[in-house]
């Protein structure tokens, strides 16, 4: 591939952010290891094996290089790194103490260590503590400042904040010290917030071609490309890209579950229920089993439906860290299902307190529009929109408020536009959506 644009791609981003939303804070863990080796770490890759097994492999290679070793802090920095990636490959958020427990040590040992520093940073923006990333990132900074990890986790940190100045800054200094996976795909986040999806498509495409052959972080990278087609109608793409992923890295969840999207807005419903399934029986995430209960609902499977709508609850409630980093999951499932909306709302008010995002604001508006309180969801909506995000998801919502507020030439647009973007962007919505535009086209004198 031709990367003699990357010099104006990144010069683009700097100057295209003037509102910025938050970035991808799976990226944390996603890219912390490949960001922060040096030569003579442990090797990353091992070929086209799964990542999972690779990274079982080295967590034991680093354990025996300790009891070697003991205190030696930059081992258990790796090995810190290693229990946040299998986090990240497992959906087991247990492994996020055991990455804390190994980076407090690295710590110990060294306490001016920026990777240690860095490595804890990564760690609190996959728990959601994002005040304590930023403290841990500056820490790491102070030491040294040219440390292009601390500034992305920076960076994430304060987008989360909704201190937008600050983020567009770190991610600046961070691009300009090195343009890598991890670069790019916050540039290719970043142009999305702001509708620009040829060029997210663009900055993605040089983070698929940057990843590491045969490694997890490349298949990622695969499956948000496919994901930037499927948001703007263009299924087919957005299928054999994720087909590819599962080359890269076979039965991979992420890939599975977002075949299986792709395969429901192509209408093969039947294909996308197994492929779900696959997922949900490798990692059970709350998301894909939400659209496998929607995919039995459709089918007038009332019990299997329930069933995938009890475990999301359960899930989402398993433990203290679940509910920290899946609140807002569990908030927009309850409003899709008309389930415990009052707690629903609570959820999402919590959430923006933190977290002050634009799909924070989605998730507000769209649980105020379910508890009938429309005007108030309508402000929250247009902050939601306020960057010219084109996600159908946020348009459906923005028309259903509209429309319950009986401004139907706003709801009709928004609505219409969903659909544009994406005909089968949700099982449920899509159809919700062309049923409220046939009512007002009944409606309409």
């Amino acid at each position: 591939m031709n990367t003699s644009g990357r010099p104006t791609l990144l010069r683009r981003l700097a100057h295209g952010l003037a509102l910025l939303g938050a970035l991808v804070v799976i990226l944390a863990g996603v890219n912390f290891l490949t960001s922060a080796r040096r030569d003579g770490d442990l090797p990353l890759t091992g070929g086209p094996a799964p990542v999972r097994a690779t990274t079982h492999r080295q967590v034991a290679v680093a354990q025996e290089r300790l009891r070697l070793r003991p205190a030696d802090p930059e081992i258990y920095v790796q090995l810190g790194g290693l229990y946040l990636q299998q986090a990240r490959e497992t959906g087991d958020l247990a492994y996020h103490a055991r990455a804390e427990a190994a980076a407090s040590r690295a710590l110990e040992l060294s306490p001016s260590s920026t990777r240690a520093m860095t490595l804890m940073g990564a760690l609190m923006l996959a728990q959601h503590r994002f005040a304590e990333a930023i403290q841990w990132a500056e820490r790491a900074l102070a030491v040294d400042p040219d440390f292009g990890g601390a500034h992305g986790v920076l960076g994430d940190a304060q987008g989360e904040l909704g201190q937008y100045p600050e983020a567009i800054a770190s991610y600046q200094t961070m691009v300009d010290l090195k343009p890598n996976l991890e670069s790019y795909a916050r540039v290719s986040h970043a142009r999305k917030l702001l509708g620009d999806v040829a060029g997210a498509m663009e900055a993605m495409e040089l983070a698929v071609a940057d990843g590491p052959p045969g490694t997890e972080s490349s298949a990622w990278a695969t499956v948000q490309l496919g994901d930037l087609y499927l948001s703007s109608g263009r299924a087919d793409q957005a299928a054999q890209l994720y087909q590819d992923a599962l080359v890269v890295f076979p039965d991979y969840y992420l890939a599975l579950a977002a075949l299986g999207k792709a395969r429901a807005a192509q209408g093969r419903y039947d294909e996308a229920t197994r492929l779900y399934q696959q997922a949900i029986g490798i990692v059970p995430q709350p998301a894909a089993l939400a659209a496998l209960g929607d995919l039995y609902a459709r089918a007038g499977l009332k019990e299997q439906a329930q069933l995938q709508y009890g475990t999301v609850e359960v899930i989402a409630r398993l433990a203290a860290i679940n509910r920290q980093v899946y609140n807002r999951e569990l908030a927009l499932f309850y409003a899709d299902h008309d389930l415990k909306l009052a707690e629903a709302l609570s959820l999402a008010q919590r959430e923006l307190e933190v977290r002050q995002d634009i799909y924070g604001y989605d998730a507000l508006a769209w649980t105020l529009y379910k508890n009938h309180r429309p005007e108030e969801a309508a402000a929250a909506m247009i902050s939601a929109m306020k960057l010219g995000t084109q996600d159908p998801m946020l348009y459906y919502h923005a028309g259903m408020i509209f429309h319950r507020l009986r401004q139907q030439d706003q709801a009709r647009q928004y609505l219409e536009h969903a659909l544009a973007l994406n005909p089968g962007f949700s099982v449920l919505g899509a159809e919700q959506a062309r049923q409220t535009l046939a009512g007002l086209e009944v409606a309409a004198p």
